[in-house]
């Protein structure tokens, strides 16, 4: 029987000719993970499913890139460009598994010597103490609600571009997002933190200290679940998340707008004002110290100015789609 046409493709792709600068920063972190899993086989329960479901994503993205490549359709090629709105958060949920065997050594106490020789020394407080004195129920419905739309803000630009036909723009949005996700979850691993909100405050008084209106309890409560933190723990600080240093709250949305305006968005203004908000609200809401944010900015910068010359190395090095 004659090979078909689709077959013959298949075989023809060359692999490397096809992978973008997301596609190499995504096998990357499916590997580092893959191998963490190894390491930490005997410490983390988790690893070996880890391990499992990173080679199997990783089978499948390789697929999807392939079959993209040859012109499988329409569908194939959107969720090429997207698969990773869903790899981001998977990376993300193993990072923080891994985190506590790799590094156990929380540098909340080194932050908040630092936050008070910023702002604590100028201003007789510590931040989110001094923030304590403006909180009204409308302002803290607010900003909740913005820092819950921090996922949604890179999306919603991603989505524009593909409405505008930009594909090559799509692709390195996609890139320099992903890569800036990516970079920071490498950097908790060398300054796991849990944020104020548990070490200069009472986590369980939180609100009744800054209530909301409508929505702001059901808006903690699904940080809280993305943080590892089950409702009514009687111990949460001592299993929610270390993902505080850098604030990558703070980077990502940085990033968004910076590529906002590089790309002239329509948004770029309400990215703006509701960014603003959102990297005010880290603090607000007792998430962030300073330094955090500091922190952050900085990475927004140096990442931003990182993500096209790392893309540049790959091209010169035989990635011709990258």
């Amino acid at each position: 029987m004659e090979t078909s046409s689709f077959h013959k493709q298949f075989i023809a792709i060359n692999v490397r000719d096809v992978l973008t600068a997301a596609d190499v920063c995504s096998f990357f972190m499916l590997a580092l993970n893959f191998i963490l899993g190894g390491i930490t086989y005997t410490q983390v329960p988790m690893s070996g499913t880890i391990m499992l479901i990173n080679l199997m994503i990783a089978f499948g993205v390789l697929g999807l890139i392939v079959a993209d490549s040859i012109g499988a359709g329409s569908i194939i090629s959107i969720a090429r460009r997207f698969y990773l709105v869903a790899l981001i958060p998977t990376i993300y949920e193993q990072t923080l598994t891994f985190l506590p065997a790799i590094n156990s050594h929380d540098v909340d106490a080194t932050l908040i010597a630092l936050d008070y020789m910023l702002i604590g020394v100028p201003f007789g407080n510590h931040p989110t103490h001094l923030l304590a004195r403006i909180t009204h129920p409308i302002l803290t419905e607010y900003l909740q609600f913005t820092y819950m739309l921090f996922f949604f803000l890179p999306i919603m630009q991603g989505a524009e571009l593909v409405c505008k036909k930009r594909d090559s723009d799509v692709l390195y949005f996609a890139y320099t997002i992903g890569f800036g996700f990516f970079i920071s979850y490498l950097l908790y691993y060398c300054t796991p933190a849990i944020g104020p909100r548990f070490t200069l405050h009472d986590f369980s008084k939180l609100s009744q200290e800054m209530p909301g209106i409508l929505l702001t309890d059901f808006f903690r409560g699904v940080v809280n679940a993305g943080a590892g933190l089950p409702p009514n723990i009687p111990n949460p600080a001592e299993i929610v998340h270390r993902d505080c240093m850098p604030s990558g709250h703070t980077m990502l949305t940085l990033m968004n707008i910076f590529l906002a305006f590089k790309y002239q968005s329509r948004l770029r203004w309400f990215f703006v004002v509701i960014g603003g908000s959102l990297i005010f609200a880290t603090l607000y809401l007792r998430y962030h110290y300073v330094v955090d944010v500091l922190a952050g900015t900085i990475c927004a910068v140096i990442t931003h100015w990182l993500a096209p010359r790392f893309r540049l190395w790959l091209y010169r090095r035989g990635f011709p789609s990258a």
